[in-house]
């Protein structure tokens, strides 16, 4: 029969063997939810990514369906030739504006003269 000495000595090899195996687990549970965490944030940002992707999608896509209801009229087609070529219809004439009304010409820079400049200025008429 072991002794009362032998059978603390047994139990306390056990209760740290417990502690040791319990840590280790312990270890091994908030490594899986740290791996766990760091997926979830990946996923939430392809998501957010393709939920952007997919907006920016729809948008292309209404736009191209009102372009496409416009070119099918004759007034759409009309329109979209005019915009990308320069031609008139029979009997229209071209009218090229050069300086719109209310618009001026480039401001010139004024910056400031030197001395030379100055003098110069003198002896000019």
């Amino acid at each position: 029969m072991a002794t009362r000495s032998q059978k603390r000595f047994m139990v306390r090899i056990i209760l740290w063997a417990l502690i040791v195996v319990a840590a280790f687990v312990m270890v091994l549970g908030v490594l899986a939810a740290w791996h766990v965490f760091v997926k979830e944030r990946d996923v939430k940002r392809g998501l957010d990514v393709a939920e952007s992707n997919f907006a920016e999608l729809q948008e292309r896509k209404t736009d191209i369906e009102v372009k496409l209801k416009a070119l099918g009229t004759e007034r759409g087609v009309e329109e979209v030739i005019r915009d990308r070529f320069p031609v008139t219809k029979q009997g229209e004439e071209v009218i090229t504006i050069v300086n719109p009304r209310g618009s001026e010409s480039p401001p010139t820079s004024t910056a400031p003269k030197g001395l030379w400049h100055s003098i110069q200025d003198w002896f000019s008429w």
